[in-house]
């Protein structure tokens, strides 16, 4: 019980917090500011602004976004892609040095790998998403059309902060209290003769924890229990799931309480469509690579 609290009280604290950074953004008209520094770029001010706030935190970049469409001075599809894009600018210049550095230090070679590969992946959605919405946004004039946030008619702070919050809490609850037994379920199908049981102890640490997945690669490899593709692939397999379980656990919450419940779910449909293709293709290159090199 003490643990679903703290889970709720963070969750509270994350969608405040956001709330008045994309208010005082959008007061202080910073995505027009910033749309007058980018003349040539076609992406509307505001998610530009979102992806600016993003190496700072995501979540409030996510606000920002939340503020101008419900404020409908961004379209439901641009703020959809803008939402997709968001993670990857922190994950490049704030978790990528210390992942790489701290998995090649633990599992050699397959932490190197791994690590690349979650930059890769990462790098090519960012790069489609941007792609999609630059081609979207190209027919019209951004800056332009973005509504200053002073004519726009907003709610009282605290209004909008309680009418977020019980929609959040629910769907916070809910996620907390099923995904643990779904990963509990997803584990314990973790088998096979492709990978010794070391392998498999490593994808299934790797659903909750990267860091002890990587130690836990790293020594059995030093022992000869695993080779160098057999760790990379199970690595790789429980990363990926443990990606799509955090796109409802961490995520579900936080839409909910920023977005219309109907948007809400959309995003988290969206952000797992985006996301499970290129874990596939992962999944199939680290498979390639345990065939050829076992």
């Amino acid at each position: 019980m003490t643990a679903f609290i703290r889970w709720e009280v963070l969750l509270t604290a994350d969608i405040v917090t956001g709330i008045i950074l994309a208010r005082l953004v959008m007061r202080l008209n910073i995505p027009a500011v910033i749309s007058r520094y980018l003349p040539v770029s076609p992406l509307p001010p505001s998610t530009t602004a979102a992806l600016s706030m993003s190496l700072v935190s995501p979540k409030a970049g996510a606000a920002i976004i939340a503020d101008s469409y419900n404020h409908g001075t961004i379209s439901s599809s641009a703020a959809a892609l803008s939402i997709l894009a968001l993670p990857f600018p922190p994950f490049l210049t704030r978790r990528f040095i210390p992942l790489v550095t701290f998995a090649s230090s633990s599992a050699s070679l397959a932490g190197l790998m791994f690590s690349l590969s979650l930059l890769t992946r990462s790098a090519v959605r960012f790069l489609l998403t941007l792609s999609i919405l630059r081609h979207r946004s190209s027919s019209t004039s951004p800056a332009s059309s973005f509504i200053l946030p002073a004519k726009i008619s907003s709610p009282p702070l605290i209004r909008e902060i309680l009418r977020s919050l019980p929609h959040a809490w629910l769907m916070s609850a809910l996620t907390y209290l099923l995904l643990p037994p779904l990963e509990r379920w997803t584990a314990s199908y973790f088998t096979g003769n492709f990978l010794p049981l070391s392998g498999w102890t490593a994808a299934v640490s790797s659903i909750g924890s990267t860091r002890s997945a990587l130690i836990l690669a790293g020594s059995s490899m030093r022992t000869g229990a695993l080779s160098v593709t057999q760790a990379y692939f199970a690595l790789i397999l429980g990363s990926g799931l443990g990606t799509v379980i955090r796109i409802f656990r961490q995520d579900a919450g936080y839409y909910f309480g920023l977005f219309p419940p109907s948007f809400a779910a959309k995003l988290l449909i969206m952000n797992a469509a985006a996301i499970i293709p290129l874990v596939g293709v992962n999944l199939i290159f680290a498979g390639l690579a345990l065939s050829l090199w076992p």
